[in-house]
């Protein structure tokens, strides 16, 4: 799964939307806390798990694999839904697995090495398939919005375009979201970055139904992503709310730095458990440099840190389960601390050159997911710090987190 970033502010013209919900494969990343069982394609249909546990990172989830009839486990990490886990002993490799999360509920791979032993008996290297097993039943859509007619140009006056979309399709109705994640496309369904001279400089989804954590006069903003396009991720037993009378509101400002006006597609995949689900409801905040403005602020030339203070209100009260960060171009990292109780929250490092699509820009952002990553109490103080290095100044980077709290326990 490659990371991706959290965004941004408030526009106000309109335009029109089209929905193709689609059996999508997308969030390839697996359910974190989630445990998939299955079977290996050889052997007399062999027992397979694989477990995923949380981690403190957006980029990368720790797990294990398990073929019971080999009495072995092989733990991996993955950071794009594909791994390879691997056990040696003695300087030697004794089993062996590759697999990948094709969707949120299932896992395809194989074991391609097994150490031979008698007691193994018919067990032997084979392909397998795992589902996930330790959850509801998770369904998975995309939404897809545009086209968006881009006029050549960066934006902010020069071309490019900022819109907004007002009651705009959601995935499900009476659900709780587990996931999600954006991506540009062009007109043919190619993925649309700098490689395509486009960018998606930032979409954000608010529910107008409920109030904003940190910003009250405006509707709630609970996913956002940037050209980095870090997708939402809640850990096992977590979801977003969405009610059957739920309004959903769409911002977004696209560049295109080609010569021509081109159309432009932004798709928001989900994966979400519907009905009475048991999963324990999770509330977004936002945490922004300029926040209740554009978002936009100024850095100058050199290593400097913005910083911005928050109170702890009761609706941003509760266990913090997830929280992900956005940068511009040259931003190093930002971090959220509790400085009330001295707890360092999240510390969100950018990353750079890990993707050939992006031609040397920003294409990661991490993040912070489990269980209980931090506990927020009403009238805590926040700090927010949002860095950068750059060689000039800048009139208008970013510096944003977005977080998840559930109720304690």
């Amino acid at each position: 799964m490659r990371s991706r970033a959290l965004l941004l502010a408030l526009v106000a013209t309109a335009a029109t939307a089209a929905f193709a919900p689609t059996a999508s494969a997308a969030p390839t990343a697996p359910l974190p806390g989630g445990k998939y069982v299955g079977k290996a394609a050889a052997g007399t249909g062999k027992r397979v798990v694989v477990k995923v546990r949380s981690s403190n990172s957006h980029e990368q989830f720790r797990g294990v694999v398990r073929l019971r009839c080999a009495g072995v486990s092989a733990r991996f990490s993955t950071g794009d839904g594909r791994f390879i886990a691997r056990k040696r002993r003695g300087g030697r490799t004794i089993f062996k697995a590759r697999g990948r999360f094709v969707t949120m509920n299932q896992v395809k791979g194989a074991v391609v090495r097994m150490n031979r032993h008698r007691r193994h008996g018919s067990c032997r290297p084979s392909d397998f398939r795992a589902r996930l097993a330790n959850s509801p039943r998770i369904h998975e859509r995309t939404v897809t919005y545009g086209p968006f007619s881009v006029e050549p140009g960066m934006g902010h006056g020069h071309g490019g375009l900022n819109t907004a979309l007002g009651n705009i399709d959601k995935p499900c109705e009476d659900c709780q979201i587990v996931a999600m994640s954006a991506d540009l496309t062009e007109a043919d369904g190619r993925s649309a970055n700098y490689d395509t001279e486009s960018m998606l400089h930032h979409v954000v989804l608010f529910n107008q139904g409920a109030r904003d954590a940190t910003c009250p006069g405006r509707p709630e903003r609970f996913f956002a992503a940037g050209n980095e396009r870090t997708p939402l991720l809640l850990p096992r037993g977590f979801g977003y709310p969405v009610a059957a009378g739920d309004r959903w509101r769409l911002i977004t400002h696209l560049m295109n730095m080609g010569a021509a006006t081109k159309d432009l597609y932004i798709k928001v995949s989900f994966a979400y458990v519907e009905g009475a689900s048991g999963l324990q409801p999770a509330k977004p905040f936002w945490l922004d440099i300029n926040n209740c403005g554009s978002s936009q602020y100024e850095t100058p030339a050199g290593d400097h840190t913005a910083v911005r203070g928050f109170t702890v209100t009761p609706e941003m009260a509760g266990r913090l389960v997830a929280i992900g960060g956005h940068l511009h171009d040259h931003g190093t990292h930002i971090s959220a601390t509790d400085t009330t109780t001295g707890q360092l929250l999240c510390d969100a490092a950018a990353g750079y050159d890990n993707d050939p699509s992006y031609m040397g820009h920003i294409d990661s952002v991490g993040g912070c997911l489990g269980r209980s990553v931090g506990t927020l109490n009403a009238g805590d103080n926040l700090e927010l710090r949002s860095s950068y290095d750059a060689p000039e100044a800048i009139p208008d980077v970013m510096g944003i987190m977005v977080g998840y709290v559930a109720p304690p326990g």
